[in-house]
């Protein structure tokens, strides 16, 4: 005998309407969380520049570097919001770009110091002239070989500015890696194009960090408890995106039961994130459409992102909740 399988559960009827509100970041923060959060920033974009001549000294892979400095230091950022309970885009972008700035001036300034040892080292008479108050050092020059390049040693040496100016009078080398010649000559950019390439670094650096900073500080956060909000996902839409997308930015559960909730898997899901403490605070409602790129790889794209009252969140579940089998004999 076979078991009859159960009917599929009608489309709920009466269902509620909210008053629902696109999010928006409250926007809050303290003075001591701020400074905290640009002192830690300063703080760890010199550790992470640090890090960064050191690895330096042994390869370094232009453009790709600075990517994965500015994905680190943002990683480290987006801790620190939670951390400091900054919800402000501006101040904490603000406060990201601060780190990724300090993250590729401190490479450079390392790289300075080791500049300096080396001369000490190399030639202690350079680093002797170096030392001297300015209007000395112009009578000292003869004495070298070649007193024009002791003078680029010594101006390189007495300031990290003049440092710069002489590793760009040197140029920065790019090595292309096609062909299977290891004799072909890098290309030179030169004192300008040396410049405008540390400026992309830099920018590439902290526009990383100030991306990833701020997309935390934009997350929903419950002021009365001070507490960040998790999102959960309530399942996945089988029906119609348009009607799912109503139901979201207008707040209409029915909307919402239009479009087929509880299907296992879809391109369209919902998520909620409430306080864990209070539930009282309002619940944020976002809904993502899946979608995969050229490389397979899944992307989650935001189609609405709204405010809900808290007691909504019980009538939503309720619509993503596995039908009841009705009892047999």
């Amino acid at each position: 005998m076979t078991t009859p399988m159960p009917a599929p559960t009608p489309a709920p009827t009466n269902l509620p309407k909210y008053d629902v509100r696109p999010y928006q970041p409250d926007g809050g923060f303290t003075t001591s969380g701020l400074v905290t959060m640009l002192g830690a920033m300063l703080v760890a974009g010199a550790g992470i520049g640090f890090a960064a001549h050191w690895v330096s000294q042994l390869f370094y892979l232009i453009i790709l570097f600075p990517i994965l400095i500015g994905l680190f230091l943002g990683a480290v950022g987006m801790r620190l919001v939670k951390f400091a309970n900054l919800r402000n885009p501006l101040l904490g972008g603000l406060a990201g770009f601060v780190g990724g700035v300090s993250a590729m001036t401190m490479m450079h300034y390392f790289d300075y110091q080791k500049f300096r040892r080396d001369v000490v080292n190399n030639a202690p008479d350079v680093a002797d002239v170096a030392r001297m108050p300015a209007g000395q050092r112009e009578g000292e020059y003869p004495q070298f070989e070649n007193p024009a390049g002791a003078r680029e040693l010594v101006e390189a040496y007495a300031s990290f500015p003049g440092f710069m100016n002489f590793e760009a009078r040197q140029g920065v080398e790019i090595k292309s890696t096609r062909g299977s010649s290891s004799s072909a000559k890098p290309l030179n950019l030169g004192f300008v194009g040396s410049y405008i390439y540390w400026v992309v670094e830099l920018l590439i650096v902290a526009g990383i960090t100030f991306a990833m900073v701020r997309g935390q500080t934009r997350e929903p956060f419950c002021a009365e408890c001070s507490l960040w909000k998790s999102f959960r996902r309530l399942g996945a839409f089988a029906g119609e995106p348009d009607a799912a997308l109503a139901g979201v930015t207008s707040g209409d559960v029915s909307a919402l039961a239009a479009a087929k909730p509880g299907a296992l898997s879809g391109p369209l899901e919902l998520h909620v994130a409430e306080c864990a403490n209070c539930r009282r605070a309002g619940a944020s409602v976002k809904l993502e459409q899946l979608t995969t790129n050229h490389k397979g790889q899944l992307e989650r794209k935001v189609l609405a992102h709204t405010v809900w009252p808290a007691e909504s969140v019980g009538v939503l579940d309720s619509l993503f909740a596995p039908p009841v089998a009705p009892a047999t004999a």
